[in-house]
């Protein structure tokens, strides 16, 4: 259920927000309990439109390289405004967790903590997508073991695949690779995290 409601701050100045309330089912002995989200209808109207702003920008500016350079600015604006609301909402499934629901509901938030985890990944690869496209990331190109990367992966995915119950295999190649190897990890880990999350 959603509805407008406005709030007093100290300063005597309104506030207008959209409490958005969620029914949360409890055990049948115990009475329900309601989870209410805030939004601040001030702040996400200033987003909105300093998003609009962003996309008319890019839509507007002439010359391939200006576009390039608008769109990087772009997915960095809409990275960095959606990371608090995003890591916001990751503290809420948190608490719901350790909120002794019932069990019927846990699997409910256990949908919602990986759908936050997906939103976030997504927003830190765009980040680093337009900080490579505007320049403000250099690669350092050097040689290296594959087999190096690989057992960081390894390392790094082992406990999550056996919470999943699924076989995670690195096999050593020997090959030597000549890439920023730092970019190069982060790029097969998102790889990695998509298939064992999809």
């Amino acid at each position: 259920e959603a509805m407008l409601v406005e709030f007093v701050r100290r300063d005597a100045t309104h506030m207008e927000a959209l409490q958005t309330s969620f029914v949360v089912p409890g055990e049948p002995a115990a009475p329900t309990s309601t989870l209410a989200i805030v939004t601040n209808l001030e702040e996400a109207r200033d987003r909105d439109a300093h998003v609009r702003l962003m996309a008319q920008l890019a839509v507007s500016t002439q010359g391939a390289e200006t576009r390039s350079k608008a769109k990087t600015r772009f997915l960095a604006a809409l990275s960095h405004d959606l990371r608090q609301p995003v890591h916001a909402l990751g503290m809420f499934v948190d608490a719901l967790k350790s909120a002794g629901l019932p069990e019927a509901t846990q699997g409910l938030v256990e949908d919602m903590r990986l759908a936050v985890r997906s939103a976030s990944s997504l927003l830190d690869s765009a980040l680093v997508i337009s900080r490579l496209e505007s320049g403000a990331i250099v690669p350092n190109f050097t040689s290296f073991s594959a087999d190096r990367v690989l057992e960081r992966l390894r390392l790094a995915f082992r406990n999550t695949a056996l919470s999943k119950d699924l076989r995670f295999t690195v096999r050593p190649c020997g090959a030597s690779v000549r890439s920023d190897a730092a970019l190069l990890e982060r790029m097969l880990g998102n790889l990695v995290a998509n298939a064992m999350r999809y």
